[in-house]
């Protein structure tokens, strides 16, 4: 991890890449196809994915007639969080009670100054959108 941070980048050992390439797969989907597969999955199953979970669904989607493999696509996310990707694909976003209750609670959040460790940040209390010091990203 040092190596990493230091320079950006990292060198996975031979033998652990090897094990890897052998379990995981990367695959490039672009935004129209994100969509295809969030209005595919509504159409199908009358599930709304969010635009994440789509692009796994989207990989699924077109290895299905071409793999026996078995799959797994793990929905990271409520389509809820994300309306304007759910309306951009064309479908209508279904906000849940529980997302609608964030709006009302206070906010919690800690300022913190880079390589500091969140047990010596000061918390902070407040009915404002989250504050986050962009400046050391």
């Amino acid at each position: 991890m040092r190596e990493f941070e230091a320079t950006g980048k990292t060198v996975i050992p031979g033998n652990l890449l090897h094990k890897l390439q052998a379990v995981l797969r990367s695959y490039s989907v672009t935004e129209a196809d994100t969509f295809q597969a969030m209005r595919t999955c509504w159409k199908e199953n009358q599930y709304l994915l969010c635009p994440h979970t789509a692009v796994a669904a989207f990989y699924h989607m077109a290895q299905e007639s071409t793999s026996s493999s078995l799959r797994v696509c793990v929905a990271t996310a409520a389509a809820a969080k994300f309306p304007e990707a759910v309306e951009k694909a064309g479908l209508l976003p279904q906000p849940t009670p529980e997302l609608q209750a964030l709006d009302s609670m206070p906010t919690r959040y800690q300022d913190m100054k880079q390589g500091q460790d969140s047990g010596h940040a000061q918390d902070q209390n407040t009915n404002s959108a989250l504050q986050v010091d962009i400046e050391h990203l």
